[in-house]
């Protein structure tokens, strides 16, 4: 009897022991359960992440919103039409050395003719500026805005242009004579100005200025020959001889 006692006893306590355990292991697992819900309440919550849009549909979107503006694009038939010439220059503003640069808007009529014309940006010379607009409603023929269907509209044409004074090439009567040496390996040298007289142009003028002689302090170019084929020096003089008169009537 002993003996059976001891057994039982023992059977009770393996018995009792692992049901302790589980009561302990389901109360630290709700306390951490709660825990965790109790921190993620108390986090700000992640903002959800925007859809990814394809470059196809931003493209679409982009155009939709630009289409009221593109829909009054007018282009020029002829881009020399909206482009002033030396010809038209100012008289007054010529004469005065007045230049500048004239910013503009045409209002364009569904067949193309421009019907307005508005300075958005001066030079600052009212001469410049008013031969602007004379010019391009005088001028300018357009192809015109057109709607969704493809109909001509009316539209605007934005552009700008340069007043910038410029001479002939040839200005005057004028003389240019230039000698220099030429050696058998074709090396330019010994550059000398004999004479440089009359209406030269200014743009023509700082050309000679900066080399008055072709091939000075440049690599070396084609050396003359003598009549066997051998290279030859020689002394080469230039004259540019211009005379300029009135047309007659």
């Amino acid at each position: 009897m002993r003996n059976t006692f001891l057994l039982g006893s023992a059977l009770a306590v393996f018995v009792a022991v692992p049901a302790i355990a589980q009561d302990a292991i389901e109360e630290v697992t709700m306390a951490t359960e709660e825990a965790a819900q109790a921190t993620a309440a108390a986090r700000p919550p992640v903002p959800a992440t925007p859809p990814i849009r394809t470059l196809s549909e931003a493209y679409a979107e982009e155009s939709a919103e630009d289409y009221e503006r593109f829909e009054r694009y007018v282009t020029p038939l002829d881009y020399n039409s909206v482009r002033p010439t030396q010809a038209d220059y100012p008289v007054e503003a010529w004469r005065a050395d007045h230049e500048g640069r004239v910013e503009f808007r045409l209002a364009v009529d569904a067949e193309g003719n421009p019907t307005n014309c508005e300075i958005l940006q001066g030079s600052g010379h009212s001469a410049l500026d008013d031969a602007t607009c004379e010019i391009l409603m005088e001028r300018g023929k357009f192809d015109p805005a057109r709607d969704e269907q493809g109909n001509p509209i009316e539209g605007t044409y934005e552009d700008l242009h340069y007043w910038r004074k410029r001479e002939p090439e040839f200005p005057g009567t004028m003389m240019i004579h230039v000698a220099y040496s030429i050696d058998a390996k074709g090396r330019s040298s010994d550059c000398e100005v004999i004479d440089m007289s009359g209406a030269i142009s200014e743009q023509m003028r700082k050309t000679f200025e900066r080399e008055p002689c072709p091939g000075i302090d440049r690599p070396a170019r084609a050396p003359y020959r003598d009549e066997n084929g051998n290279p030859v020096a020689r002394r080469v003089e230039v004259v540019l001889s211009v005379k300029v008169d009135e047309l007659e009537e």
